[in-house]
């Protein structure tokens, strides 16, 4: 499927995600409030990292790998059996870690033993959570976007009809525990969707080790490893710092814009993930490549450019109706943010790259430098400028990664040039 066609189907199910995100957000603001918007972005947090340990990290590799060999069932049921076999080791392993040390996990995420119920919720649901998303990159990775499109949105309406009852009933407790039980409705659709499509079996899920693909699924989960934990721990490292230093109301402003800006940018992102990657890496001319790269900064920055202008003229509005007065705090942030998101997606445009030609040493090498310094530079110019500070740290770390992106880019051409040579 070519861009338009799939930014188009993206942006229907983005739209629909936003809106569930926006009724979800308000419900949050009305009865949570701000000091319980930072502990739910902890928990949140703490489930994408554990979800990334447990078989996220394989995520990409089945997309990739999916799109190259979409005609090959042998070999995509032996990359299939791989990861059931990876995954299914690491839930289990998970669950009973999860289980042994629910007490400590509840207080070094809400600073209270009260939640152990919700931590140990989550590790029973553990293996609908990583099937669900496995299943999903399948259906990506074979280009049935379609189906691909209509889980996304059965997720986001079952996900935020559970979250509003639960919300309205239980408060904070509704909230967290709508976090854990969605993907168990979510789960079946999915896997439903996917055997529909004729390309999978029931045999695919057998867990069975082969040396070939395993080297393959494991290249890429050393990349997804780093990706996917330094991320939500940098997060939770500086929700950790900004409860401390700001306080629990400051600091769920702060995740408030967060969320607002990752909601307000999912049609981009979304197009990228579900585009983008597989397009790259079926691509060998490195003209080509250039032109898709191309071609994309002209179909999304304007796209951005237009929806960070809107978010900024209408950002009073905004908090008002998706959350309450009492988050009007957060309007001084929206500035620093929206230029922080406009860098950060014109830089993933580039370094998706690395995913496409596998590129794991440098990945892993300036995810780490970006992401530690994302913590360094929050808790730097939080300490110089305050509550302003928390979202300057975001920017400079990811104009900073946009230089680099451009670098990579320059030098990945010239080492093409020179080959030729």
């Amino acid at each position: 499927m070519k861009l338009l066609p799939t930014v188009f189907l993206s942006g229907i199910s983005t739209a629909i995600g936003m809106m569930c995100s926006l009724v979800t957000g308000k419900m949050l603001a009305i009865f949570v409030g701000a000091a319980g918007f930072a502990f739910i972005g902890q928990f949140i947090n703490f489930i994408q990292l554990v979800q990334v340990v447990a078989g996220n990290v394989y995520q990409q590799g089945i997309i990739k790998y999916s799109a190259e060999y979409r005609d090959d069932p042998v070999f995509l049921s032996g990359l299939y059996q791989n990861a059931s076999a990876l995954m299914l080791s690491a839930i289990f392993l998970l669950f009973l870690l999860i289980q042994y040390f629910a007490n400590s996990l509840s207080i070094f995420i809400f600073h209270t033993s009260s939640y152990v119920i919700v931590i140990r919720v989550f590790a029973f649901m553990l293996v609908l959570f990583i099937f669900n998303n496995f299943f999903l990159s399948i259906l990506n990775g074979l280009r049935e976007i379609k189906k691909y499109v209509f889980a996304q949105i059965v997720g986001s309406v079952f996900s935020t009809l559970l979250g509003v009852i639960l919300i309205f009933y239980f408060k904070l407790w509704g909230a967290l525990l709508s976090l854990t039980l969605y993907q168990g409705g979510v789960f079946f659709v999915t896997a439903w969707l996917l055997f529909k499509t004729g390309k999978f079996k029931f045999n695919y899920l057998r867990p069975v080790f082969y040396q070939e693909k395993l080297k393959k699924l494991l290249a890429f989960a050393s990349m997804s490893v780093v990706a996917g934990v330094a991320g939500p721990l940098s997060q939770l490292l500086v929700l950790n710092y900004l409860v401390h230093h700001l306080g629990p109301i400051d600091t769920g402003y702060w995740q408030a814009m967060n969320r607002l800006g990752t909601a307000g940018t999912a049609i981009i992102t979304t197009a990228l993930s579900v585009y983008y990657i597989p397009t790259l890496s079926a691509l060998k001319d490195k003209k080509e490549i250039l032109k898709e790269i191309t071609h994309c900064y002209k179909v999304f920055m304007p796209i951005l450019a237009i929806l960070c202008l809107v978010l900024w003229c209408c950002r009073d509005y905004i908090i008002i109706i998706l959350f309450t007065k009492q988050f009007e705090p957060m309007r001084e942030l929206f500035m620093i943010q929206l230029i922080g998101v406009m860098f950060q997606i014109a830089s993933w445009i580039i370094c998706n790259l690395m995913w496409a030609k596998a590129m794991y040493r440098i990945f892993i090498i300036s995810e780490v430098i970006f992401v530690g310094m994302f913590v360094l530079l929050t808790v730097l110019f939080t300490n110089w400028l305050g509550f302003q500070g928390s979202v300057l740290g975001f920017c400079v770390n990811y104009i900073g990664y946009f230089i680099f992106s451009i670098l990579l880019l320059f030098f990945y051409l010239k080492q093409s040039c020179e080959s030729r040579h």
